[in-house]
């Protein structure tokens, strides 16, 4: 987290600036030069930290589109969220893994949702309100690690042992029951992000939809998947199932 920290500290502003985008631009091409460079420490060589700045600017651009300053309390922390989501979201899978690619993306998204709840409501909250806030975090992200795996790969190596390639089937199962309990959109979204391996911008073409309402139906989609899963009592069998 050290990184958002260092990125989103020049600037504590509630709001983004007035209506000239260009100005946007101008007060936080800082945000968007230390998010492209973190996250260029960790890609390949073949991408460009010009291309990574270039669609960061894309993602500062949507979060002033979408920012409404009455569900989000700082312009900054929705802005990083954003900028790195696009950043990730543009970047080509023949470069990076595409499991990588989507467990990133996912996870960009649950954060980004749930930084806003924190932000607007951290200071009011209760301790028993923040640890259920951080373990709906945990479970949202669980669903980002486990989709990419099933049902393809079955959660795990195709190396393993028989019992253990049976109960990675069972739960391929369990998962795949769970999903078609959820709403066609919604089901629609997760099998173009986690399963076709599109981009959130890919998925929105192909269903009509912009990319700022896939990010929100992704959004509804991972917290209904956690809390179905919750309800049938398979969360931390799944947890165990986490490909190392």
């Amino acid at each position: 987290m050290g990184d958002r920290t260092e990125a989103i500290d020049h600037d504590d502003h509630i709001a983004p600036p007035g209506e000239d985008t260009t100005e946007v631009v101008k007060r936080y091409k800082s945000l968007v030069y230390k998010v492209a460079h973190n996250l260029k420490q960790n890609l390949p060589e073949e991408i460009e930290i010009d291309d990574l700045v270039s669609w960061g600017y894309a993602g500062l651009l949507e979060a002033y589109r979408r920012y409404d300053a009455s569900q989000n309390s700082r312009f900054a922390t929705f802005a990083y969220y954003r900028v790195r989501g696009a950043i990730l979201d543009s970047c080509p899978e023949p470069i990076l893994d595409p499991r990588r690619k989507r467990v990133d993306v996912g996870c960009n998204e649950v954060l980004e949702t749930y930084a806003h709840v924190v932000d607007a409501q951290c200071r009011q909250a209760t301790i028993e309100e923040r640890l259920s806030m951080l373990s709906d975090v945990s479970g949202s992200l669980l669903m980002v690690y486990v989709l990419p795996d099933c049902p393809e790969r079955a959660l795990g190596p195709d190396g393993a042992p028989q019992h253990e390639k049976t109960a990675r089937r069972q739960l391929g199962e369990k998962l795949r029951q769970i999903l078609f309990d959820l709403p066609k959109a919604e089901q629609k979204v997760l099998d173009g992000v986690y399963f076709r391996g599109e981009s959130l911008t890919e998925v929105g073409e192909r269903m009509g939809y912009s990319p700022s309402w896939v990010s929100r139906i992704h959004s509804r989609a991972i917290d209904r998947l956690r809390d179905l899963m919750e309800e049938r009592g398979d969360t931390e069998e799944f947890r165990h199932a986490i490909p190392v």
